[in-house]
């Protein structure tokens, strides 16, 4: 076991994530981005539950979004993050993380949505999620779309095609950058600590460099009807098919799942 899995074992599965996310975007002076209030409704919360073997557990989740100081360069970043403690192969980690651009910039989205499940059920989804039928159809136009597939080829040999998607949410994936698998077991666990994290953070550094190179290159460019749209189209898929709803309904209830959702997309 090496010194990444080492660290990472203290503390949940995809705790380095958020931490390694918000340290970036805060540290960034281009973008100037703050913690918002999260409503009091949606703040964390933990249950004791007794289903994870062999002892009893607690499960948390926290809410969080940061957004940009400016009006006129709004960037948003939402993260949702439930684990099991203690942590172990039999409990629950989700991270659902996604930055939007102002809409000007004619970007994509970054998406990261992982899933532990108990059993060793690992699902990693990672990708420059295109919003609007150009960045769909002319994503070979787009230096952001370029530089993320040259780096996916670089990992791509880790990551086995993690099966076929639904086909309503296809247009939501990118053809250069989507890194989509199943790693199981506890592999799929140090695949996770190591070479996820790794790609994540490339991922992650490429995108807010773009998005800090926007803001430096900035005019006042009208809003782009074809990318609020777009925003709005993907919100409504996310929001109606969440596929963490069901745990989370068993977890904290209806309406603290629905309420949290609507807040996340």
């Amino acid at each position: 076991m090496n010194s990444a899995t080492n660290r990472a074992n203290s503390l949940s599965l995809y705790e380095p994530f958020v931490t390694a996310s918000v340290a970036r975007l805060l540290s960034s002076k281009t973008l100037n981005i703050y913690q918002s209030p999260t409503p009091i409704s949606l703040s964390d919360r933990t249950i004791t539950n007794t289903y994870v073997k062999p002892v009893p557990s607690t499960t948390s989740i926290s809410l969080a979004t940061y957004v940009s100081s400016s009006d006129s360069n709004k960037i948003r970043a939402r993260f949702a993050h439930l684990s099991t403690s203690p942590h172990s192969s039999d409990g629950v980690n989700v991270l659902n993380f996604v930055i939007y651009p102002n809409p000007t910039f004619d970007m994509p989205v970054f998406g990261a949505d992982f899933v532990t499940l108990p059993g060793g059920k690992n699902l990693v989804l990672l990708d420059f999620q295109p919003l609007t039928a150009s960045q769909r159809t002319n994503s070979g136009d787009y230096e952001i779309f370029a530089k993320a597939s040259k780096i996916r080829a670089t990992y791509l040999s880790h990551f086995p095609w993690g099966g076929d998607l639904p086909p309503e949410a296809s247009k939501f994936f990118s053809d250069k950058a989507l890194i989509w698998t199943r790693c199981p077991g506890e592999e799929g666990r140090e695949l996770i600590q190591t070479k996820v994290f790794d790609v994540f953070q490339e991922y992650l550094e490429l995108y807010v460099s773009e998005l800090e190179k926007r803001l430096d290159t900035s005019t006042n460019a009208q809003s782009n009807k074809d990318y609020e749209d777009g925003v709005n189209d993907y919100n409504s898929y996310r929001r109606a098919n969440d596929p963490a709803r069901p745990m989370l309904k068993r977890l904290f209830g209806d309406e603290f799942t629905e309420s949290a959702i609507e807040h996340l997309f």
